[in-house]
């Protein structure tokens, strides 16, 4: 966890001072603690992937894009399920404005607007069994998913009729309507072979 790296650097970087106090100044110390405290925001790392660092927070989806959408799926699944959780330390990065917490609340959803100004929702790998979301004039949105809990997508409905696409419109959502997800343990390949799948 942060906490722990924290205290185990800042514990090793003390024993150093203690052991040879001429080899560090207490500003250099200073310097080191400062410096920990920078990298321990820079957290929730998957390789190179830095969920920590809010900017980054459309890359797993960028695999829709790519004609290997099982890979987003994959991706978004261990992001949601590994780097959050309901302890005091749940967020794997510093909540800038709400990013963290928006990030999951879409993700958890089944999708995510990768450029907000596209109106382009791509899909994940949804964790909430039902949602409703709750817009304009009384219309409802809402999402069921089947099997939430495992990891890729197998099917798609949209208002009851079979959904091919890897994303979905902010007016379909806005009109309101239904969206289920049925999921499975194992990658659907096929969906790549799907042109009109992407935006």
């Amino acid at each position: 966890s942060k906490a722990f790296r924290f205290i185990w650097s800042a514990g090793l970087a003390a024993l150093f001072y203690l052991t040879c106090p001429p080899c560090f100044s207490k500003t250099t110390l200073a310097i080191l603690l400062a410096i920990q405290l920078i990298l321990i925001n820079a957290s929730g790392f998957i390789g190179q992937y830095a969920h920590g660092n809010e900017p980054s927070h459309h890359v797993a989806y960028l695999y829709d894009y790519s004609g290997q959408p099982w890979k987003t799926q994959y991706y978004v699944h261990k992001i949601s399920t590994e780097l959050y959780d309901n302890t005091v330390t749940g967020l794997s990065g510093n909540e800038d404005c709400g990013q963290m917490s928006a990030c999951y609340i879409f993700s958890a959803m089944g999708f995510y607007p990768i450029n907000p100004v596209s109106v382009i929702y791509m899909f994940g790998s949804p964790l909430l069994k039902n949602t409703t979301i709750r817009l304009a004039y009384g219309k409802v949105f809402i999402i069921h998913v089947k099997n939430a809990a495992k990891t890729y997508i197998r099917s798609v409905l949209f208002n009851g009729i079979s959904y091919n696409k890897l994303f979905i419109r902010h007016d379909d959502i806005e009109r309101g309507g239904s969206m289920e997800f049925t999921k499975l343990i194992g990658p659907i390949h096929s969906l790549e072979q799907k042109i009109n799948s992407y935006p």
